[in-house]
């Protein structure tokens, strides 16, 4: 183990955003720090794990799904789309990962994750002049965004 060294917060401005759409079947790398004790804060590395866009809702504005093993406490962590020499893109940010109610069974590869392309403009808002009100806008109160979050079908258009 390597002692992680204490850096300085990076200032929000100094980012670079390559945010990318994910489509399904696009591979994906899911970044971030499952659960963790105090007495190993000087030894967490980040984790990461491999797995594909599974599925793609609400035209690609709601919600993504994804493989990649995503454990307790990675939520907020980075969705990532590698390729062809490029650099990374931000395709999402884990949101969670599933279990089900009646037996409490975890299913760390399949979660859900907040498209990158619902951030950037809100984001960018927010970076430029550090009003708070342009982050009010990744709140939705759309009824069928909500049910897509809840995993319940939409309604019939019929």
């Amino acid at each position: 183990w390597n002692k992680a060294r204490h850096r300085q917060a990076t200032p929000l401005n100094d980012f670079v955003f390559v945010v990318a759409g994910g489509r399904t079947g696009d591979p994906v790398v899911a970044a971030g720090f499952p659960l963790f004790s105090e007495r190993d804060l000087p030894y967490l590395l980040p984790t990461l794990t491999r797995g594909v866009v599974s599925h793609v809702a609400g035209g690609g504005s709601a919600i993504l799904h994804t493989t990649c093993c995503v454990q307790s406490g990675a939520s907020g962590g980075a969705v990532l789309r590698p390729g062809d020499g490029l650099p990374l893109r931000l395709v999402a940010l884990v949101a969670c990962n599933i279990q089900e109610q009646g037996s409490g069974a975890l299913f760390p590869h399949v979660n859900l994750a907040v498209p990158a392309t619902v951030m950037a403009a809100p984001l960018a808002g927010y970076r430029a002049t550090r009003d708070v009100k342009f982050l009010h806008a990744l709140e939705s109160k759309d009824p069928n965004v909500q049910r897509l979050w809840k995993l319940q079908p939409l309604a019939s258009k019929l």
